[in-house]
């Protein structure tokens, strides 16, 4: 039986895109010709996509019976572990093979998928190399698919930058950097500067902040930032926040020991449990992430 190894530079060297062909040297090489690595640590459908990305691959799709062997005999210490299958508006898709349409190879537990939704990804049972259907934000292992010609996949995404596309969510993400001392202001205007319509992190639902958090917890760790602005604000401070886009704040995610004053704006924290923390809003003070989004 083969052994599919972690790829420690993930978590190692994520402050920086890595374009270097690394995985050959602790890869092991699949039946499809591509090169796979194996994800320990436990994240999100969307968090362990955003480890995959930064190394110009995604989470692996098993599209027959002989791939589906292979990822089944990984190292993984786990009953369960993500596979790149997602839900989005009623349709299954692979995230870097299409749609799973009717014909194609399907290996569904029985009873299996049990929910047909947007919020919903494909995990594979290890002992008995079926699928079954389990929510997009559960924290699993996971294995990450890199093809042998690897491009960035700008997807829907402007080809200008190296944005992140999540078709999980439809929208274009990108990690802006860190930033020593800013204002809820520059970061508007830092977003604007990467794409005309593009805004700080806003999250009307648990996918989203899903997403983000991924993208935090990936970009995050040797000397990066720790700590990332959200695009929620108080812009009369009067105690009604609304996003940076205008939308309504339909989804929280207020830290319990910190209830939103009036005023404030507000940060996530890398690694966190998705809570948002309140910060000032005319210097932060402290280093900062941005990470910008749009809608294609």
């Amino acid at each position: 039986m083969f052994k599919l190894y972690f790829y420690g530079a993930f978590f190692t060297s994520v402050c920086i895109r890595v374009f270097a062909d690394q995985c050959y040297y602790g890869g092991v090489k699949g039946p499809n010709g591509n090169y796979y690595n194996v994800n320990d640590n436990p994240t999100s459908w969307s968090g362990a996509e955003s480890v995959c990305y930064n190394h110009l691959g995604h989470v692996a799709s098993s599209t027959n019976a002989f791939s589906n062997a292979f990822l089944s005999n990984t190292s993984i210490d786990a009953a369960e572990f993500w596979l790149g299958g997602y839900n989005y508006n009623g349709v299954w898709n692979w995230r870097n093979s299409g749609i799973i349409q009717n014909g194609n190879y399907t290996n569904w537990a029985t009873g299996e998928p049990s929910h047909n939704q947007t919020g919903y990804c494909i995990a594979m049972i290890k002992a008995t190399r079926q699928w079954r259907v389990a929510n997009c934000t559960e924290k699993k292992p996971s294995v990450c698919e890199l093809p042998i010609s690897r491009a960035w996949d700008y997807g829907k995404c402007d080809p200008s930058l190296q944005w992140e596309w999540h078709p999980e969510v439809n929208k274009c993400y990108y990690n802006n950097g860190e930033h020593p001392d800013t204002s809820f202001e520059d970061i508007i205007e830092n977003c604007k500067g990467t794409y005309e319509t593009a805004v700080p992190m806003i999250i009307h639902s648990d996918q989203e902040m899903s997403v983000v958090q991924g993208m935090m917890d990936a970009f995050t760790g040797n000397g990066c930032a720790e700590r990332f602005m959200l695009g929620v604000h108080d812009p009369n401070n009067n105690g009604h926040y609304v996003w940076a886009d205008g939308s309504a704040v339909d989804y929280t995610g207020w830290n319990p020991n910190s209830p939103p004053p009036t005023g404030a704006c507000f940060f996530a924290f890398a690694r966190g449990e998705n809570e948002w923390n309140p910060s000032l809003c005319e210097a932060f003070g402290v280093p900062n992430g941005i990470i910008c989004q749009y809608t294609p």
